[in-house]
């Protein structure tokens, strides 16, 4: 896994009129915040941490009207927030077992003779050395 663990984008509620929110709108921010809470699930069961899961939110009643809708909202603006705690939380503990997992491997400067017989072999061991 890489040294850095990149967050996912959690993103906000932006439909179309504020007031007066799609079902719709809705129904699409709901799974992309799912869908997030289900990739940090994932890392939990790749590095096997007893972090517990926070519940998916469900989606909007079909046919909802407008107080139910901006209710729904509201309830998941909350949520994101979760998301956001909870993606803080699960990624600084991938990001510590990344990092103590991390093998250290020392590796010898290599040093020229000034033979040109020798060159090829301390490129050679020079791009070894950088690479590591």
């Amino acid at each position: 896994m890489a040294g850095n663990i990149a967050p996912f984008n959690i993103p906000d509620f932006a439909p179309a009129d504020n007031t007066n929110p799609t079902e719709q709108e809705v129904d699409d921010w709901v799974g992309k915040l799912n869908i997030i809470v289900a990739g940090l699930d994932n890392i939990i069961t790749f590095f096997n941490f007893t972090t517990p899961v926070i519940p998916l939110t469900p989606q909007v009643a079909a046919g909802a009207n407008l107080p139910t809708r901006l209710a729904h909202v509201l309830w998941t603006r909350i949520f994101r927030t979760q998301v956001i705690l909870f993606q803080g939380l699960v990624l600084a503990k991938a990001q510590a077992v990344v990092r103590r997992d991390r093998p250290s491997i020392k590796v010898q400067r290599p040093t020229f003779d000034g033979q040109p017989v020798n060159a090829r072999g301390f490129l050679a061991g020079l791009a070894t050395y950088r690479h590591l």
